[in-house]
């Protein structure tokens, strides 16, 4: 989704609250209504910097497991509406 708000924002809260306002399909994927919801969506966004950067960034195979679904799902709203 394109808001034309700042095109080269990374962070995913900021990210979040902006497209909550034209869509809530991101909050389906990440309702963080509950404390591993959260927890996920934190190691997403920790990924972003840590996996480049921190040689010690570990992600564990019930955390893929967990998230390759919801970032599946992410993914194919977004090409639904693009």
């Amino acid at each position: 989704m394109n808001t034309l708000e700042n095109p080269k924002q990374h962070n995913l809260t900021k990210l979040l609250n902006s497209v909550k306002k034209y869509s809530n399909e991101f909050i389906k994927v990440f309702p963080l209504d509950t404390a591993e919801e959260k927890r996920l969506f934190e190691l997403i966004k920790a990924a972003y910097v840590n996996g480049r950067y921190d040689p010690d960034f570990v992600v564990t195979k019930e955390d893929i497991d967990a998230l390759v679904p919801k970032l599946s799902t992410h993914n194919a709203r977004i090409r639904k509406t693009a």
